[in-house]
C-alpha cells in the first residue's frame, strides 16, 4: 500500500508518499509559488494545482512503488477561493498573513453580529473578513461564484471529490461554532460569505480520484480515495496526540502555534486561546494560540542572518527583559528579543491550560538553540519530534485510516531541558512580562492573539 500525504503551507508545499506503517519514504519540497496583485500577495490555485501534481509524479517516480491508495491533504487554515458552476477557479487566492482586510475585520467586530461564539478573534487573517473584503472590491466575481472551498481542500476536489470542507479550517474563518459543529448564520450574512459546501471531520473520504494526469501516469488509479485532511497544525499534532492525549504541541514554523484538545472551554482562558473543534470532531474542544513569529521578525534581520542566529548552540546573548510583540507591527528588535516575547507568549498560553508536556514540531524545531531558550522561557522540558515533517505524517496516517488500514507510528522524539541560568532569569522577568501582555490585551480590546 503506497499513501499520499499534500501539505500547502505558507512557506513551502510538500508531498510525502508513505508504506503503510505512516514512516515517510520520499518526501518533494518547493516553495509555495505567490504572485502580486494590486493590493498584496496572491497564489493563482491552477498554478498551485499543477506543481501538486508535478510533485505527486516525481516522488511516486522516485520512489518506485505501485498507484496510490489514498491522499489526504493538509495545510494553511484560512485562505480559500471561489469557484463557478463547473467548479473552476474564479480568482487569485489571498493569503491568510495579508492585512488588506483589516478595515473589514474592524467593521465585523463593531458589527451586531460580533459574537465570541466562533471562539477566535476576529482580525484581518480571518477567511470571514477577506469575504468582506471581496463582496466590496470583487462583487462581480462573487455574485458568479457557486460555492468557496479552502485552498487546502481544493487538491481533492479538482481531482473528484464532492465539494467540501474540513472541520478544521471551517473553525479559522471566524464564523463556525466549535461547540455547536455549525456555522453562526448572523455572520456568515454580515460577511458577505458566498455559498459553503457541507463540513466534513478528517478522515472521512470525500471521493476518488478522477485526475486523467494523475490517473494516466499511473500514480493513481480510479479507486484511489481522497481524505479529507485540515489544518496543517492540529494534523501535525494528531501524530503526537494518537499516543500523548495530554499533550501540548509547540509548532514552529511561519507561525508558532500552540495546539492542545481538551474537555471543555471552562478550561482554557479565551483571552489567549483560539477554540477550534478536535482534528476528528465529536467531543471536546481544541484550543490554538498564535503568534506571527515570521512576521515579528521581519524588522529585526535579514532571512540568512536568522538561519545564522539559529544554528548557534547556544542562542548568542543573554536574556532580556521581554516586551509582548504587537501583531502586525514588527518593530526592529533584535533577533534573540523577537523569540523571548514569543516564548514568553507561549508561556501564558500554556499556564491558561491544563498541564500536559510540551512537544515541538515543525521547521523551526530543528535549531536546538532555539528550543533551549524556549524550554528555559517556559520553565520545563521540550521533547522535539525527531520527524520534521509532521504535517505530512499526520496526513499520510489519515489516509491509512481512510484506506481502512490505521498504522500505529509512534514519532521519536529528544528531550531539550532548560539551560538552569537561563530560566533562573527568564523566571525573575516573567511577571514584568505577564503584567505588561496583560495591559496590551486590554487596551486591544481582549481580541484572543
Amino acid at each position: 500500500m503506497l499513501l499520499c500525504g499534500v501539505d500547502i503551507g505558507s512557506t513551502n508545499v510538500k508531498v510525502g508518499l508513505s508504506d503503510g506503517g505512516g514512516l515517510l519514504r520520499h518526501v518533494e519540497i518547493v516553495p509555495t509559488p505567490r504572485q502580486r496583485d494590486e493590493f498584496g500577495p496572491v497564489a493563482h490555485p491552477g498554478t498551485l494545482l499543477q506543481l501538486i501534481e508535478d510533485l505527486i509524479l516525481r516522488a511516486w517516480r522516485m520512489d518506485g512503488g505501485p498507484p496510490i491508495t489514498a491522499i489526504c491533504t493538509t495545510g494553511v487554515g484560512e485562505d480559500g477561493l471561489l469557484l463557478d458552476a463547473d467548479l473552476r477557479p474564479l480568482g487569485p487566492v489571498i493569503p491568510w498573513f495579508d492585512r488588506r482586510a483589516a478595515a473589514d475585520a474592524d467593521a465585523l467586530r463593531a458589527s451586531a453580529a460580533a459574537t465570541t461564539r466562533a471562539g477566535i478573534a476576529m482580525d484581518p487573517t480571518r477567511t470571514g473578513a477577506k469575504w468582506r473584503w471581496l463582496r466590496r472590491h470583487c462583487p462581480d466575481l462573487v455574485a458568479r461564484a457557486r460555492l468557496w472551498v479552502a485552498l487546502t481542500d481544493y487538491p481533492l476536489i479538482a481531482w473528484g471529490a464532492a465539494p467540501f470542507m474540513a472541520e478544521t479550517l471551517a473553525a479559522r474563518t471566524g464564523c463556525y461554532d466549535p461547540v455547536a459543529h455549525d456555522w453562526i448564520g448572523a455572520l456568515l450574512a454580515e460577511c458577505g460569505a458566498p455559498p459553503l459546501p457541507p463540513v466534513i471531520p478528517a478522515p472521512r473520504i470525500v471521493g476518488r480520484m478522477s485526475s486523467p494526469r494523475l490517473i494516466a501516469a499511473g500514480a493513481a488509479t480510479p479507486q484511489t480515495l481522497l481524505a479529507a485532511g485540515g489544518h496543517d497544525h492540529p494534523i501535525a499534532a494528531s501524530t503526537i496526540l494518537r499516543h500523548a492525549p495530554s499533550a501540548r504541541i509547540d509548532s514552529l514554523g511561519t507561525a508558532s502555534v500552540l495546539y492542545a484538545e481538551i474537555p471543555s472551554a471552562e478550561t482554557a482562558s479565551p483571552a489567549l486561546l483560539a477554540h477550534s473543534v478536535p482534528v476528528r470532531g465529536g467531543a471536546g474542544l481544541a484550543v490554538l494560540g498564535v503568534v506571527a513569529l515570521a512576521e515579528a521578525l521581519q524588522g529585526a534581520a535579514a532571512p540568512a542572518e536568522i538561519r545564522a542566529f539559529l544554528q548557534a548552540l547556544p542562542l548568542p546573548g543573554q536574556p532580556g527583559q521581554p516586551l509582548p510583540l504587537i501583531p502586525g507591527a514588527p518593530d526592529g528588535r533584535p533577533i534573540r528579543a523577537v523569540l523571548e516575547a514569543a516564548a514568553m507568549t507561549t508561556r501564558a498560553m500554556l499556564e491558561a491550560l491544563p498541564p500536559g508536556p510540551v512537544h515541538a514540531t515543525g521547521g523551526w524545531s530543528r535549531s536546538k538553540g532555539l528550543l533551549q531558550l524556549r524550554a528555559s522561557v517556559l520553565d520545563r522540558t521540550i521533547f522535539a519530534a525527531e520527524e520534521p515533517e509532521l504535517a505530512l505524517v499526520g496526513a499520510v496516517l489519515m489516509a491509512a485510516e481512510a484506506a481502512g488500514a490505521p498504522a500505529d507510528l509512534r514519532p521519536r522524539s529528544r528531550a531539550i531541558p532548560p539551560l538552569p541560568a537561563w530560566r533562573d532569569a527568564y523566571a525573575a522577568a516573567w511577571p514584568g512580562f505577564l503584567h505588561r501582555l496583560q495591559a496590551a490585551q486590554h487596551q486591544a480590546g481582549g481580541g484572543g492573539l
